[in-house]
């Protein structure tokens, strides 16, 4: 990633909002989840659970979860929209501005974070200034990864005070 700045992502939130990154990441420290995968939610959900319940009380915290469709998977606006649907009937109305929608080839986004190969989903979190302080993906190492991201947390949003 260029200057450490999270790449450029646009889509839509699930309540029905254009965004665009690194705009939304501005002002917040924000903990990003990026999802390939349907079955790959488990571990976002494991991941943001350890993360958020832990900041979300905090007013310069945010969280982010990008599932990103391949336009090969939803073709057209009216399979974009059944997917959309979907998803919001399965997630809790309280985080539909959280989650967007990137309709975007997998290749496409992966080289964005400078990545030519998928390997799981992707985890971020980024400074008031759009900027990547730390990135990970699932593996084998994931509590120490969580606890480091908890620790990377706490420290830019001291900087808050």
């Amino acid at each position: 990633m260029k200057n450490n700045l999270f790449p450029v992502l646009s889509g839509r939130t699930l309540s029905g909002v254009e965004v665009q990154t690194p705009e939304i990441l501005l002002k917040k420290t924000t903990f990003i989840s990026v999802g390939f995968q349907i079955d790959e939610q488990i571990i976002i959900d494991y991941w943001s659970k350890n993360l958020v319940s832990r900041f979300n009380k905090n007013q310069n915290f945010n969280y982010l979860e990008f599932p990103i469709v391949s336009p090969k998977q939803a073709p057209n606006k009216y399979i974009q929209q059944f997917i959309d649907n979907q998803m919001r009937a399965s997630i809790p109305v309280s985080i539909h501005s959280n989650v967007v929608t990137i309709y975007e080839d997998y290749s496409l986004v992966l080289s964005k974070f400078g990545k030519y190969n998928y390997d799981g989903p992707y985890f971020f979190i980024t400074n008031s200034s759009g900027e990547t302080l730390a990135f990970a993906n699932d593996s084998d190492r994931r509590n120490l990864d969580i606890e480091q991201f908890g620790l990377t947390i706490n420290e830019d949003l001291s900087n808050y005070r």
